[in-house]
């Protein structure tokens, strides 16, 4: 039920955004293995049974670089992630891709805040 939940509220997201502009959170898609391509616009979190070691998105920016990143703390870099009631996530620290783009954001609570 908490899954249907979460389909029907990001339907609706989905519809306030072409009727009145405002912004879809990024969805959060959980997966055993990163699937060869990627869709915009989703953050997938990589694991097994409740253990997640990886979390990846396409970067934001809109060059398709696939951005990974890295859940085991055992191992730097290393980011955190915070899963919401209402099925967004947050990533700490902020993302920089130092290589290509070079674009610098936060995800929160699904939504991608640029870095001033």
């Amino acid at each position: 039920m908490n899954n249907l939940r979460k389909k029907l509220r990001r339907i609706w997201l989905i519809i306030k955004n072409r009727l009145w502009g405002t912004p879809v959170p990024l969805e959060t898609i959980y997966l055993d293995e990163l699937p060869d391509k990627l869709k915009k616009d989703v953050v997938y979190l990589i694991g097994e049974n409740g253990y997640l070691w990886s979390a990846a998105l396409l970067c934001p920016c809109g060059c398709q670089s696939v951005t990974q990143l890295n859940l085991l703390s055992d191992a730097k870099p290393c980011w955190r992630v915070e899963e919401h009631s209402d099925g967004t996530v947050s990533l700490a620290p902020s993302v920089w891709s130092r290589r290509g783009c070079g674009s610098h954001y936060f995800v929160r609570q699904g939504f991608i805040r640029w870095h001033n």
